[in-house]
Parts: C-alpha cells; sequence; structure tokens
C-alpha cells in the first residue's frame, strides 16, 4: 500500500515502544501481579472450601483440644496444600535475594500441581509465579539463569496450551533481544516460533505489554517469510490494542494496518478487510473528520481498489475526499487521496471524472515537499495509463464523449 494511503510517518514512529529494563511499563507489571495474587487467593479458598455465612446454635460446645505450635500448623498448611507453601517459600527467597532457593521453590510449586487440571487456577499460578525470577534475573546480567527458568515453564506448560503469557510478556521480550545479541537471529527466530505457539489468550484481557510481544514475533516471522503464523500474531496483537486507550490512536491504527498488509500478503484478503473495517470503525468513533479519518478510509478504499472492487471503493473515497476539501490537510496527503479516488474512477470506466480528479491531485502534489513529491510519483504513471485508455475510448467511439452524452 501507498505510503501516503495513512497519516502514517515512517511506520516505525507508531510502534507500540518495546519495554527496556530502565523504562517498563508499570502499570502492566502492576497488572500481572494482581492477576497472580488473585489467581492465588482464589485457589487458596478453593483449597480451603467455602464456608456457609449463616448460624447455627451447636447442640454441645466443641470438646477442648490441645493448642497446636506455630512450626506444627505451618507444617500441616504445607502437607495440605504444598503448591501453596512453596510458592510463599519462592517468594520469601526471592525477596530476599535468594535466588537459586527461589528457583528450587518455583520449581517444586510447579511439581506440586502437575495433576491439577490444564486451567486450574492453581496450576496457572504455579506457571505465573516464576516469571519474577527471570526478571531479577535479566535484570541482573544472569540471562543464562533467565533462559533456565523460562524454558523449565515453557516445558511444563504442554507447547504452550496453558501458557500464562501476561506474566511472561516483559521477560520473554527480554530473552528475544538476548537471543539476537549473544546468540544471533536464527536463535532469536526460535525463540519466536516457540512464543508463537503459546495459544492466543482472550482479547479483553490482553495487556499491553502481550500486544507489544506478539507484535514483535509477528515481525520476525514475517521478515522471515512465515506470512501465515505472522499474519495471526499481528492480527491478534491488533485486535487486542483497538480498545486500549493507554495507547494513542495512530498506534492503533498502525497495528491494524500492518496486520491488514501481512494478511494480504499471506494471502488471507478475507482477514485483511475485516482488519481495516475495524480501522476505518476506528477512526469514525474516535476522531471523526479528522487525519485519522481520512488515513482509515484511504487504507481501506485503496485496499477494495487493488483487490479489483473499485466501486466499493469509491464510497470510502469519496467520503475522504470531501473531508480533506473541508479541512486543512497536508497537501501531499491530499494530493494521495485524490490520486486514489482517480484510480477507483478510472477501473470503474468513468473516465473523465478520473481524469479531472487526478488534475487536482496533481495540483495538490506541487504544493507538498520535495521529499513527498518523489514519493507521489505514481501520479505520473496514473496520468499516463489514463490518457492511454481515454485516447483508445475516443478511437472506439469518435462520435460521441463521456463527458455531454451527446450521440
Amino acid at each position: 500500500m501507498n505510503e501516503f494511503r495513512s497519516t502514517r510517518s515512517p511506520r516505525d514512529e507508531h510502534d507500540v515502544r518495546l519495554p527496556t529494563p530502565a523504562s517498563r511499563d508499570a502499570s502492566a507489571r502492576r497488572s500481572g501481579q494482581l492477576r497472580t495474587a488473585a489467581a492465588l487467593l482464589l485457589a487458596c479458598a478453593a483449597a480451603a472450601g467455602c464456608r456457609s455465612l449463616s448460624y447455627e446454635e451447636p447442640d454441645a460446645p466443641p470438646p477442648p483440644t490441645a493448642p497446636r505450635s506455630a512450626a506444627a500448623t505451618t507444617a500441616a498448611a504445607a502437607d495440605e496444600n504444598p503448591w501453596s507453601a512453596h510458592a510463599n517459600a519462592g517468594r520469601d527467597a526471592l525477596r530476599h535475594g535468594d535466588l537459586d532457593k527461589a528457583e528450587e521453590e518455583f520449581l517444586l510449586c510447579m511439581a506440586a500441581t502437575e495433576g491439577f487440571g490444564d486451567r486450574d487456577v492453581r496450576r496457572l499460578a504455579s506457571l505465573a509465579i516464576p516469571a519474577a525470577l527471570a526478571e531479577r534475573h535479566n535484570l541482573g546480567g544472569r540471562y543464562d539463569d533467565a533462559a533456565r527458568i523460562t524454558d523449565a515453564v515453557l516445558a511444563e506448560s504442554q507447547g504452550g496450551a496453558v501458557f500464562p503469557l501476561h506474566a511472561w510478556a516483559f521477560a520473554l521480550q527480554t530473552r528475544l533481544e538476548v537471543e539476537r545479541i549473544q546468540r544471533g537471529p536464527e536463535a532469536e527466530l526460535a525463540l519466536a516460533r516457540r512464543i508463537a505457539e503459546i495459544h492466543l489468550g482472550p482479547i479483553p484481557e490482553a495487556t499491553p505489554l502481550e500486544v507489544s510481544l506478539r507484535q514483535q514475533v509477528g515481525r520476525l516471522l514475517a521478515a522471515n517469510g512465515d506470512l501465515a503464523s505472522a499474519a495471526t500474531q499481528l492480527g491478534w496483537a491488533a485486535r487486542a490494542a483497538r480498545p486500549m486507550l493507554r495507547l494513542a490512536l495512530g498506534e492503533r491504527l498502525a497495528l491494524l494496518y500492518e496486520a491488514a498488509d501481512v494478511s494480504v500478503a499471506a494471502g488471507d484478503p478475507t482477514t485483511a478487510d475485516f482488519l481495516l473495517r475495524e480501522a476505518v470503525e476506528l477512526a469514525q468513533k474516535s476522531a471523526p473528520g479528522t487525519l485519522e479519518e481520512v488515513s482509515a478510509l484511504n487504507q481501506r478504499g485503496w485496499f477494495l481498489v487493488e483487490q479489483d472492487r473499485p466501486e466499493q471503493a469509491l464510497t470510502l473515497l469519496e467520503a475522504a475526499r470531501d473531508i480533506v476539501a473541508e479541512e486543512a490537510m497536508p497537501a501531499a496527503l491530499t494530493a494521495a487521496t485524490l490520486d486514489s479516488l482517480a484510480v477507483a474512477l478510472h477501473r470503474s470506466s468513468r473516465l473523465d471524472e478520473a481524469s479531472a480528479v487526478l488534475d487536482q491531485a496533481l495540483a495538490a502534489r506541487e504544493a507538498a515537499s520535495a521529499e513527498d513529491r518523489a514519493r507521489l510519483s505514481a501520479l505520473d504513471d496514473h496520468r499516463a495509463a489514463l490518457d492511454r485508455d481515454r485516447s483508445a475510448a475516443e478511437r472506439n467511439h469518435p462520435a460521441s464523449t463521456e463527458s455531454n452524452g451527446n450521440p
């Protein structure tokens, strides 16, 4: 797609930025911690059993029992709920900086939940808790240790079917960077493929870090020719990011455009059309009559032209033209919008209308910067093609013209 079909300067300016150890997304980390805490509370409640809130007078007071020591109480709790005991011991060790002890306890915690169901909240919690240890290893430069605990959790999660990605997104992003720097692009790609196998979680529960990770993985796969998998990753990221108000509108639209581009390259125009419709709806709802709406209308309109559906494209591109005419828009965007409309008219055999609109596009291009004029060089090709078709039409129908309809 022509880059002027959208308001993006190079797409990288709108990418969801990857967090770094120096500037991490604190709110997203808190979200992951809260999820883990909630999961643990639910699991503990389930293990303890639900008690009725109603009160019944006992027939007789219970017999007195000898007080239990604190050690005995702790041991009994550990026997009844060993996974929770290991989780608590691991967190205590992590707080005190004993990373080796923390890893030992976290691995025991995972082992204690092996018999639980794949979706059991205790099982998911046991897989999520070690993420904090991996992040601590990464921050301390102990990348091999972080990789070891990450690989252990991936192995326990049955190929990613029950992997708690919300907790691991930041650590996995760091791991990808480390793989590329220390072991090379092939190792980075191998890890990206493992991450792509992790199940796509519910979109309403996605976090910005998950979106960023899926986008990063999708780009790696696309760059290495795995377009189908890349489209899946980027499509999920784009749809998950759409309602995230903490991300700028331009960032969310750019994700939808990127996912659509890769879907087209993967031979899936249906998904691409869906994503571009989502972009139009998002822009019209969030920023009607603005550059963002013009961008979205242009993107889907040009896609329909390329899919040989010019009549459907006309409605979108005429709407974009009307906004451009009413609002003060950059000259390059105005020229690109009019050019897209001219091409749609041309392919709809409305040659004289197309010629008039293309003249306006060429005039608008003259007001753009030298760099933008160079990027809009395709207008000259469109002018030449249109002139050839008009000349052919005149030779075939010398006694009539499209403009006046006279015999």
